[in-house]
Parts: C-alpha cells; structure tokens; sequence
C-alpha cells in the first residue's frame, strides 16, 4: 500500500513541479527563480532522486530539506533516495558491503567521507551507526517520504502505477522504478506527473522537454540530470483556477551557456536512437570529422551520429544521441555545450533542441 500525502489546494493556485534533481542543487535554484516561486504562496511538489548521480550529495539534501520546512512544499521518495535509507538502515552488514562496494561515490559515502571514514571491512555496524548519528536529520527525513501526492484531479509519483484499479495498493517500491510509464496504461482517473525516465529517451521529441500524454493522462517530466549527456532539469507549472487547468514549462540546461555569435540553420529530420533498445552497425562512409553513418539495426533508419556518442558494451553497438540532430540557431542565444568533435560541438540550445552544431558560431 502507498503511503500518499493528499495536501488541501486553494481553488486558485499555483504549483510547481521538479523531479529528479540528482544532487544538482545550482540548477534547481535557478529553475525556482526562473519560474518566480514564491515560498509560502505557490505549492512546490518534488518528485523524489533528489540524491545520487552526482557530487553534491549532502547540500542538494540540505537545500530540499530548507525549502520542504515551508509548509506548501511536498517532497516524495525516488529509487535513488531508497539507497541510503538501504545503506543506513535496512541492509544487513552483509548486503550493505556488498551495495556500497559497487557503488561507494554515494550519499552515504561522502556523509561517511565528512567522518573520514572510507573503509567499512573492519567494524561494519559501529561506523554505518556513526553515520548515520552523525547525518540522522538528513537520513530521516530521507526515509520518512511518503510515495506519493494525490491532489482532486492528479497524482504525483517518482516512476509511474502499476496497472491496476486499486492504484493505491500499488507496490511501494515499484512505484520508484516502472520504466517508461509514459507508454503504459495510466489505471488512475487522474492525470499522473512522474520523472523517473528521461523523456529524451522516449522518441517523442528531439529535446528533454516534458512529454504531455493526453491521451493516456501522463506527464514525463525528468530532463535527464546524470543520466545522460546534455541534460537539464524541467519545471511543470500547473496554473489552477477552481477546475480548470493551465500547463507551463520551464528548464534550466546543466552547466554554464555560451552565446551564439551568428545564425545558423540546421537540417532538421532527426531520427529516434533508443540507447537501450536499438542496437546500430556503423557503415563505411566518408563521414565528417568526429562523426560516424550508423545503421539501426531495429529498422534500418540510417543517419550521422557523433562517435563521442556511441559505444559498444556486452559486444553491442548503441548510440545515445538521436541521429541527424542538427537544429537551428540565432545569434545572440544561449547555448549549452557538452562535447566536441571535428568542426561541431554536441549542445542544447535556447529552445532545448538537442544535436550538433558548428563550433564557429559559439561565442564566449
């Protein structure tokens, strides 16, 4: 059964919407400015990774914690805050040692690293009990975020529902991890809001931009933030006036911009690439520098790819950027940049497309 927090809403309100964060605490304050959130007037829901897949651990917490003391800011739980409520409290000495050994640049590590304790083989409980006393209003208020937020006409949840009519008897735990919920069967008679899975990932669009379903009722929010290059973290604005809704977004890239310092067209046409699903084949081709002409094998699109964003692992071919990304951009915009590559540079740019551009037209 999940445990759901169901916050009273003013018939006219705003609120505002983040998921999976991922430690990046620089780029959620200025998402909160970029949408003037008022604190104390507009309802902040977060969707749970606010921890893992970065280094800022402890201050990302810290920060969420600050802002959830406001009585109008819900936080829920996601996969990735489940691993030091696991690491702290839940896992044997065993199992604990065998999860912090595959992953020890995690929250629990750097809290234990403030300690100056990297080593847990020798006296396994007394220093996960030190750390925990030493980091126990973080932890706690970690493990004690409920799963989800139901308002009259939503659901917010970290991954997605399972399929069935009693959603709210949905498995706790699975709740954080159903994979692209976006293309399932929503169970609810409500619009569900989750992140959990990059909406870039899904095909729908050429950008990190939020995924409206209407025909499902879901809304995919997560821009990406450690998970893949090129990423952003996104704002769901929801606009409420009595039972009438109004759906804005806002976004904030990874990282500094750079300006554009002249026009420049692109070609347009992008084809989807799923990283995990496609598997590509590289043909012979006289491909610009730091590119490559991919075949995916799962339909035979052909297209121009980076190498810098492919890669073999388990003896198979796959690419995580979309191929023939090359979109459009003016001068004096902000642009994001993540890579480069003979003559391009792989970026985000003012309007959130996501591809290859010249780097002769990037400014400082």
């Amino acid at each position: 059964m999940l445990d759901i927090v169901r916050p009273q809403l003013p018939e006219i309100c705003r609120i505002i919407c983040v998921s999976d964060i991922h430690t990046r605490r620089r780029e959620l304050e200025k998402l909160l400015k970029k949408c003037g959130y008022k604190a104390g007037e507009d309802f902040l829901f977060i969707l749970g990774d606010i921890l893992e897949r970065g280094e800022d651990n402890i201050n990302a917490l810290r920060y969420v914690m600050k802002l959830a003391a406001n009585e109008r800011v819900y936080v829920i739980e996601g996969n990735n805050d489940m691993f030091v409520h696991g690491l702290a409290l839940r896992y044997d000495d065993e199992k604990f040692l065998e999860r912090f050994m595959q992953k020890p640049k995690c929250c629990f590590g750097e809290m234990a690293s403030q300690l100056g304790i990297t080593d847990f083989s020798k006296n396994t409980s007394e220093k996960r009990r030190a750390v925990y006393e030493s980091f126990k209003a973080e932890i706690d208020f970690v493990t004690s975020l409920p799963d989800c937020i139901e308002t009259d006409d939503h659901i917010f949840i970290h991954a997605g529902l399972q399929e069935r009519p009693d959603w709210q008897n949905c498995d706790s735990t699975q709740v954080k991890l159903i994979y692209r919920f976006v293309n399932n069967t929503n169970p609810a008679e409500k619009t569900v809001i989750c992140g959990h899975f990059p909406t870039y990932a899904l095909g729908r669009h050429n950008n990190n931009l939020p995924i409206f379903d209407e025909e499902r009722r879901i809304i995919d929010i997560d821009g990406g933030a450690g998970v893949k290059p090129a990423a952003q973290l996104n704002a769901l604005i929801i606009e409420r006036n009595k039972n009438e809704y109004q759906y804005q977004t806002e976004f904030v890239p990874l990282g500094e911009p750079k300006t554009v310092a002249a026009d420049h067209k692109g070609s347009g046409g992008w084809i989807f690439a799923d990283y995990e699903e496609h598997r590509f084949e590289r043909l012979p081709d006289d491909a610009p520098e730091g590119f490559a002409v991919f075949r995916n094998i799962y339909n035979g699109e052909t297209g121009l790819a980076p190498l810098c964003m492919s890669g073999e692992w388990n003896g198979v071919l796959h690419v995580w950027g979309n191929l023939n990304a090359f979109p459009t951009v003016r001068k004096g915009e902000p642009i994001w940049v993540y890579a480069e590559y003979g003559e391009y540079c792989w970026c985000i740019t003012a309007d959130g497309e996501v591809g290859s551009v010249p780097k002769n037209i990037i400014g400082e």
